[in-house]
């Protein structure tokens, strides 16, 4: 009875999981993804952290070059710690990019400017964007 209750609680969970992705914005996604990367290292997972700082990679635009630049240097270190077995390293690392983002969606929510701002450093091109949805639902499933 109990593991019948589980099951039908992992289900709600996945369900959730999965209309919060369908139903997020691009920067949206990214900050999912950033929240599954701290929860990873959190838990020194590293096959799912490994996996999200690689979708982070992939999803930087490079339109924007030195913000790009200056992210993807982060994002490799954050790979090279988890790689290393540094989970606390990598947890601080994106904890602190996922709560700048964060603060950024925020504040251009405040000022009505995030239509505006649809191609970011890290807004994914749309051929990825699809692939980026799928891999966010996949790296939070439990």
């Amino acid at each position: 009875m109990e593991r019948q209750l589980l099951n039908q609680r992992q289900q709600q969970l996945n369900m959730y999981r999965q209309r919060q992705v369908k139903d997020a914005s691009p920067a949206e996604l990214l900050l999912l993804i950033y929240d599954f990367a701290v929860a990873s290292c959190a838990a020194q997972d590293k096959d799912r952290a490994v996996r999200c700082f690689s979708e982070l990679i992939d999803a930087l635009n490079f339109e924007y070059a030195q913000v790009a630049d200056g992210l993807l240097q982060l994002h490799r270190y954050c790979l090279e710690q988890v790689h290393k077995g540094d989970f606390v390293e990598a947890h601080k690392v994106a904890r602190e990019l996922r709560d700048a983002w964060r603060t950024a969606l925020r504040q251009l929510a405040k000022t009505g400017q995030v239509a505006a701002r649809r191609r970011w450093c890290l807004s994914p091109p749309l051929l990825a964007q699809q692939s980026l949805a799928k891999n966010t639902q996949a790296i939070g499933d439990v």
